[in-house]
């Protein structure tokens, strides 16, 4: 496959991404956390996560 990105449809790609971008920072636009969890606690949220009852991300604190 040849042609330059533009031509392969990157200026749309990357207006959609700049697009969600804007929307992140101005908040109307976000992931949906169910859960954070520090690393201690990693197997509880994997047994959340294994459930399926997490409607959203499960996020792993990994700071000491």
């Amino acid at each position: 496959m040849n042609g330059s990105v533009t031509e392969l449809g990157g200026a749309f790609v990357r207006r959609g991404l700049e697009r969600v971008a804007e929307l992140v920072i101005a908040r109307r636009l976000g992931p949906r956390i169910t859960a954070a969890s520090p690393l201690a606690r990693a197997g509880d949220a994997l047994v959340l996560v294994e459930s399926r009852h997490a409607p959203g991300e499960l996020v792993i604190d990994m700071r000491l």
